[in-house]
């Protein structure tokens, strides 16, 4: 069982849930999301396994996933950035938004981190990944962004203002 802090509309530890009473109940709760950019300039993103319970099939960032309870944002992007890439990196903190969707609500705190080397995707949860040109990943979530999860949208187009 996934226990996530619940937290206020500051960002403050107000309790614990399970990541299902989180989304059924509306709790607000955190995650991160990760995005590994190569020298040339290129993103890695992913798409997700069919039998995920959120958003199966659509593209998403490199890595993403709820922060554990007791877990702080940059212990969740290591972790994440191992267990779903393989990867081994230092990520940069780039922005902190609050994401108030139909299914979750949640602080994101999106990483940047350079990355050239190899990837070694968890099977577990991504279908399939590959590194896209800045422009055409741009064009892309322009085009036709029913192909990529909300949070996903929402991070990218703060970090392209940013």
């Amino acid at each position: 069982m996934e226990l996530l802090d619940v937290v206020n509309e500051h960002d403050e530890v107000i309790g614990q849930a399970t990541r299902e009473e989180c989304h059924r109940e509306g709790k607000l709760h955190r995650a991160v999301h990760l995005l590994l950019v190569n020298d040339d300039g290129e993103f890695y993103i992913h798409r997700r396994a069919a039998h995920l319970p959120l958003w199966p099939g659509k593209w998403t960032s490199s890595a993403s996933g709820h922060v554990d309870a007791g877990e702080t944002y940059d212990q969740a992007a290591l972790r994440e950035l191992k267990e779903e890439l393989g990867v081994d990196g230092k990520p940069r903190r780039e922005l902190k938004f609050l994401y108030d969707g139909d299914e979750e609500r949640l602080f994101v705190t999106l990483y940047s981190v350079p990355h050239g080397g190899p990837v070694t995707p968890d099977p577990g949860e991504i279908a399939e990944g590959k590194w896209v040109d800045l422009y055409d990943l741009i064009a892309w979530v322009g085009e036709k962004p029913e192909e990529f999860t909300p949070t996903f949208r929402e991070a990218f187009e703060r970090y392209l203002r940013c």
